[in-house]
């Protein structure tokens, strides 16, 4: 119990020194938004845009999570490079950056760089969080497997400007990781996420926020303590 009482102590902090270091930022902006946020959540207001779009850029993803559409049998959506590395049917460059400029002249604050995809698998990605951050977007969310990390493109990431970045787990054993996210690397995963805590450490900033997202299931809720 104490060691769970630390935990939930250290993540709230970890959400405060957010909040402090984007309200020093962007200001009142800031705290508006998340004001917002709150009473949208409660269905106590609608905005005449959204606060918050997912970007689906790939429709692609190298696991096959018991929890997630891709790990549907019958919806496998196999990833192909060309020639030089890059992936074939994604969201355009200028595409992207047209929808940004667009939520950009709208005041959006917030944008996730994944829906059901892996945004590892758009080599430029780092480019594009950029330029969401340079456009003014306040909260950038970055969530991935982990698995194509390497130590340049970890830190290539961070440094864009991601607020939050969420690295998918959903297990504590080796076993259990095998079963609910096929086509994984427990220990790559595990490298990731003490990667990239010592290179925000080593930087001195507060950013990104780092969470290990879990979802629950059958095979995985024993281990959920």
């Amino acid at each position: 119990l104490a060691d769970q009482h630390k935990r939930v102590v250290s993540q709230k902090r970890s959400f405060e020194d957010l909040i402090d270091f984007q309200t020093k930022k962007y200001g009142n902006k800031y705290l508006e938004y998340k004001q917002k946020w709150d009473l949208a959540l409660n269905f106590e207001y609608e905005p005449d845009f959204p606060l918050y779009i997912m970007l689906e850029q790939t429709y692609k993803c190298p696991l096959r999570c018991v929890s997630c559409v891709q790990g549907y049998p019958g919806l496998r959506t196999n990833y192909d490079l060309n020639k030089s590395g890059n992936l074939e049917n994604r969201m355009s460059l200028e595409m992207y950056k047209r929808i940004i400029e667009e939520s950009a002249i709208n005041g959006l604050p917030s944008v996730s760089m994944h829906n059901n995809d892996e945004p590892l698998l758009i080599k430029d990605v780092h480019e594009r969080i950029a330029f969401a951050h340079n456009k003014g977007i306040m909260d950038i969310i970055f969530t991935t497997g982990g698995t194509l990390f390497n130590e340049k493109r970890l830190k290539e990431i961070m440094d864009a400007g991601v607020t939050h970045l969420c690295i998918s787990v959903d297990a504590l054993t080796r076993e259990t990781y095998t079963k609910v996210r096929e086509g994984g690397d427990f220990d790559k995963v595990n490298w990731a996420i003490n990667e990239a805590l010592k290179i925000r450490t080593n930087s001195g900033s507060t950013l990104p926020l780092i969470r290990v997202s879990w979802v629950t299931n059958t095979y995985n809720e024993h281990e959920l303590e």
